[in-house]
């Protein structure tokens, strides 16, 4: 996904995204799928620099439709982080997830902002525009438990730690990556959106890391872990 500074055209890239998807029938048995994942900013990128952030609550209009795709699929909806707005008045760098049964929750709040000052440059204030997530959250898909992460929190063992600890399936990571030029025209950008998760365990081995690109978690690769 090649996240826009419009809203609306990433709403629609998303919800054509999850329409594509097999209608879950009952009489089959389990879900084709049970997760399909957004990345970070999925709903609004900020292209350009100062300009304002566009913000969410769980009460806007379009969260219906999300519901009831979720169900009409029988999977949960992650969306990898949007500005979500708190009752403190402030923004938190969250992970959004919609599950057929619970309806549109908060997930996880980004924790380590990007801030950062190099010598001869201007600093970079990602704490400008959002407020710090407090603690780890987990996400549970089936019989998987996944421990989640945003882009900059990658660089803090801390959080990892609690995640091995805690003998997580997955340690997931949302991320972005920068279009080569904003002016490249939006369907022909590079993708600047990459959700990865490292597996704790691959076909009963001994435990270890490995890194792949998540696609939606099917019977399939859960069979496989």
């Amino acid at each position: 996904m090649n996240s826009a500074d419009k809203v609306e055209v990433n709403l629609d890239f998303i919800l054509k995204a999850i329409r594509s998807l097999p209608d879950y029938k009952p009489a089959s048995g389990e879900a084709p799928f049970q997760l399909i994942c957004f990345p970070e900013n999925s709903l609004f990128m900020r292209i350009k620099e100062g300009s304002a952030v566009e913000s969410f609550d769980l009460t806007e209009s379009f969260w219906p439709e999300f519901i009831s795709l979720a169900r009409q699929k029988n999977l949960v909806i992650h969306l990898g982080s949007i500005a979500v707005k708190t009752a403190d008045g402030h923004n938190t760098n969250s992970s959004v997830i919609v599950h057929p049964a619970e309806g549109v929750t908060a997930g996880y709040a980004k924790i380590h902002l990007f801030d950062i000052e190099l010598e001869g440059q201007k600093p970079i204030r990602e704490s400008d525009a959002f407020k710090h997530g407090e603690k780890e959250q987990f996400l549970h898909i089936g019989d998987w438990v996944l421990g989640q992460s945003i882009c900059y929190d990658i660089r803090f063992s801390e959080l990892y730690q609690k995640y091995a600890e805690a003998q997580v399936d997955a340690r997931w990571v949302d991320g972005k990556r920068p279009a080569q030029s904003p002016s490249i025209p939006y369907g022909d950008r590079p993708p600047w959106a990459s959700l990865f998760a490292a597996a704790r365990r691959w076909a009963g081995g001994p435990p270890h890391s490995w890194w792949r690109s998540v696609r939606p978690l099917t019977p399939r690769s859960r069979q496989q872990r």
